[in-house]
């Protein structure tokens, strides 16, 4: 249940409805009806229907006519240049906040959710370790002390994370071999040795790394279909 608060319910249904996408409790083509969402958060069908307005205008949920909401499906195209963005933004964000200079309570913070990461990753425990690398990302983005970029990056994190959660992306992911543990090692160490640059560089290559995931696919795609129009 959301506890109602005026003026703020919509955001909170705005929360709930991004978290049921993460954790996959909400699914790629499912109907997302406004009295149906209403009776699940329990509160009234108007602040459920402002706030799909508004993820649909984040391009988090598409609305046709007659027909509702339903989450938004990318294409693989739209997919890697979410991660192109990603590269850039989180990049600028890291070496940016390096160059502040990191305090020893954000390290630790970091530190615990990269062994966090691992200690998942290496038991099988897949959600909980995405779980630990959203966190590490958004640590990052929240502290880079400039409000711009912490919107924009909030947002194309959720994105990521959401268009992830769809059962073919997600495979992608699972099926080619990743250093994702050391990856972010690697970022806490520039951090930690106060390397703006160097820092830049790990998390770009980090998020490039699972970018190419899904262009290794396009490509596969772009030359079966080549293929097949050829034999025709």
């Amino acid at each position: 249940m959301i506890k109602v608060v005026r003026g703020n319910t919509v955001e909170a249904v705005c929360d709930r409805i991004v978290q049921d996408l993460k954790n996959g409790n909400l699914h790629s083509g499912e109907r997302l009806v406004a009295h149906t969402l209403a009776d699940r958060y329990r509160v009234s069908r108007t602040p459920v229907r402002e706030a799909l307005l508004r993820l649909e205008k984040e391009g988090i949920v598409t609305g046709t006519a007659n027909a509702g909401f339903e989450p938004r499906k990318p294409t693989l195209e739209e997919l890697c240049e979410l991660y192109e963005l990603r590269e850039l933004l989180e990049g600028y964000a890291v070496e940016k906040l390096t160059f502040q200079g990191v305090a020893p309570e954000l390290l630790e913070q970091l530190r615990q959710l990269t062994a966090e990461r691992r200690a998942c990753h290496e038991s099988g425990n897949d959600e909980q370790a995405a779980k630990a690398d959203l966190a590490f990302h958004q640590l990052i983005c929240d502290s880079c002390r400039s409000p711009l970029m912490q919107k924009i990056l909030r947002n194309h994190l959720e994105l990521s994370v959401i268009f992830k959660a769809n059962p073919e992306f997600r495979q992608l992911l699972e099926n080619t071999p990743q250093d994702c543990d050391d990856e972010h090692e690697a970022i806490l160490a520039a951090l930690e040795g106060g390397r703006a640059k160097a820092a830049r560089k790990a998390m770009a290559l980090h998020i490039a790394n699972a970018r190419k995931c899904f262009a290794r696919e396009l490509k596969r795609r772009y030359r079966k279909n080549h293929k097949e129009e050829g034999t025709k």
